[in-house]
């Protein structure tokens, strides 16, 4: 009945705004998404300003796969607060989910900045660049992270293969050691800081780690 009445007067006066957030609110507690949309466009057509209903409006149309107009009004929103850190996190997600990787990131690195203990959107940056090809600034963020939080297995390994895989051989030597403190039985990272230590002429080191695992593998030509 409240739908009926409101579709009512706002068929009467088209713009009227108090009215027409009221039927788009009365649509989405009874599943009409879509109809809802169609009723905030309006509603931001005739006040751009409004930006409690463009984020309302960004949220729908991201429910309903409509990504690249929930990204308009994100964009929209951050035109009028440069700062909106909330609204940045969920642009760059909705930049992620439609290949625009280098503008999430953009937003990314600026969200890092305003918000430089934030370990979550580190490693966010970190991964994203690691898939863009920007292995150095990844090293960059992985670096950063391990001041925040210095026991993480997941970065400390993640930077060390960064290292070798720059030819930073030396300075993966370290993080490797690290892991295999934490892990004294894992031959596998035994492996990998033996071969690092190899290749950064630390021989008599990487001679010492590799005869520890030969007897478990001796056919092993590359450890050989």
């Amino acid at each position: 009945m409240a739908i009926f009445h409101l579709q009512y007067v706002t068929k009467i006066d088209s713009m009227d705004l108090n009215s027409l957030k009221q039927l788009a609110q009365y649509y989405i507690w009874t599943g009409q998404q879509i109809e809802a949309i169609n009723i905030y466009q309006r509603v931001v057509m005739y006040d751009p300003n409004d930006i409690e209903i463009r984020k309302k409006l960004a949220q729908l149309c991201s429910w309903n796969s409509r990504q690249e107009e929930a990204i308009e009004q994100y964009e929209n929103i951050l035109k009028s607060d440069p700062n909106d850190i909330p609204t940045m996190k969920i642009l760059a997600q909705n930049y992620f989910w439609t290949d625009r990787s280098i503008e999430g990131i953009t937003l990314l690195e600026k969200i890092v900045s305003a918000q430089p203990d934030s370990v979550k959107y580190r490693r966010q940056l970190s991964q994203q660049y690691i898939w863009n090809g920007m292995q150095k600034k990844a090293i960059e963020q992985n670096e950063k992270i391990l001041i925040y939080n210095p026991s993480d297995t997941t970065i400390i390994k993640q930077l060390a293969q960064l290292y070798t895989w720059n030819n930073a051989h030396i300075r993966a030597v370290p993080h490797y050691k690290t892991l295999l403190k934490q892990n004294p039985d894992d031959n596998e990272i035994r492996f990998l800081l033996g071969e690092a230590q190899y290749y950064a002429g630390k021989w008599y080191d990487a001679q010492k780690n590799l005869s520890k695992i030969e007897s478990n593998n001796p056919k092993n030509k590359k450890m050989q």
